[in-house]
């Protein structure tokens, strides 16, 4: 906490280096944004590293959907793999995606830091779709197949942990830009909103955008050139990352968070005899730990309550990537009446994309309505802000 402050109040923020002031040192002045002026727009008191921080999502997910979406067709397609065996591969991809998080956020909390750990594994992120779009290159031969199998495997392998292990560092790492080069205030307040609204914004642009490129590419080229353009995005991302280093505040490590929940826990149960009638079973582990880490911890067991029944959820909405696509593959996707388009099996998973899109944009309209003094002014904002 006395380093926050520290940075607060104009300290140098290091992105590795070990004397303040170093080549990546990056400083932060206490009155670089004033507070209250409310004529002032918005947007311009954002922190400098946001904007890169914003595009780097856009084309990571871009990357991401792009790739995943003729995922399934791919497998059964060019390297003729049954559906069921296609479903297994791809359900097996989405699983490593989301479990890798957990060595990613291992990594930047107690190894690496977040910069760093988005720098790194974002190279990684870059070399599996490359894999991957070479992979694709060959054309079908049952003499290759197995190789081709085990080459598709390895860049399935290397992007899922590029794409999981910076999943947990990329919202945080642009919140610690506000919450740590901020002063304290009702438009720190603001920003930090408007921010998260606009990184879920980039995220779903950039997913409902590769969602129906994908499939077009995969028809009217190749799939190695599908393949491929999703791994120029992720190229673009790291260089806008890369661009940006001199602008970031980077957090040090902190210690392993994992740890520190298990032994807040491990603490409670061992001193539950301490425990007061009407306390928490948590509050017991007060006698060794901080009453803020103990509450912590408790709202962590509250959200993990809520969370037990997501993964039958996860289970079935996940099938869009495999099963849904494979039944749209039996049916006919042309609609007559709208221009004759015909859509592609792959392309129905844009439609629940379409809906986060719309309920982000609905949902910044309704704040710039119902928040804001002067609705036009916003609106005007608003709209400058999303054509940038």
């Amino acid at each position: 906490m006395a380093e926050a402050e520290e940075h607060r109040n104009g300290a140098y923020a290091r992105l590795g280096d070990e004397e303040a002031g170093g080549e990546n040192a990056v400083p932060v002045k206490e009155n670089s944004v004033k507070v209250g002026d409310g004529e002032r727009s918005t947007l311009s008191a954002f922190p400098g590293s946001i904007k890169y921080l914003i595009w780097n999502e856009f084309c990571e997910r871009f990357c991401f959907y792009g790739m995943k979406t003729i995922l399934a067709l791919y497998l059964v397609q060019h390297l003729r793999l049954s559906e069921n065996e296609s479903t297994e591969l791809v359900h097996l991809f989405i699983v490593a995606c989301y479990a890798t998080p957990i060595i990613g956020a291992f990594l930047s909390d107690c190894v690496l830091g977040k910069y760093r750990t988005i720098l790194y594994l974002s190279v990684v992120y870059c070399l599996g779709n490359w894999v991957m779009a070479l992979s694709a290159f060959p054309e079908p031969d049952p003499k290759t197949r197995g190789t081709l199998f085990w080459s598709t495997s390895a860049a399935l392998g290397l992007i899922a942990f590029g794409t999981g292990g910076i999943k947990p560092c990329g919202a945080a790492f642009g919140g610690d830009q506000i919450q740590y080069t901020l002063p304290d205030g009702p438009m720190k307040e603001r920003i930090q909103r408007q921010f998260f609204s606009m990184y879920y914004l980039a995220v779903n642009v950039g997913s409902f955008f590769s969602t129906v490129a994908g499939p077009y590419f995969r028809i009217h080229y190749s799939y190695s050139f599908a393949f491929a353009v999703p791994a120029v995005f992720m190229m673009g991302a790291l260089l806008i990352f890369w661009f940006g280093r001199k602008t970031y505040y980077d957090q040090p490590p902190q210690g392993n968070v994992f740890a520190e929940v298990g032994s807040v826990v491990v603490d409670a149960v061992k001193l539950r005899e301490r425990r007061a009638d009407g306390e928490h079973w948590l509050d017991s582990a007060k006698a060794k730990h901080s009453s803020a880490i103990v509450e912590d911890v408790k709202g962590l067991m509250r959200v993990l309550v809520l969370l037990l029944p997501t993964p039958i959820f996860w289970a079935l909405f996940d099938q869009q990537s495999s099963k849904w696509v494979f039944q749209a593959s039996t049916l006919d996707g042309n609609i007559p009446w709208f221009f004759n388009i015909t859509i592609q099996p792959d392309q129905m998973q844009v439609n629940l994309l379409l809906l986060n899109l719309l309920l982000i944009i609905f949902s910044t309209a309704t704040d710039i309505i119902c928040v804001t003094r002067t609705a036009f002014y916003n609106v005007h904002e608003h709209c400058h802000r999303f054509f940038l």
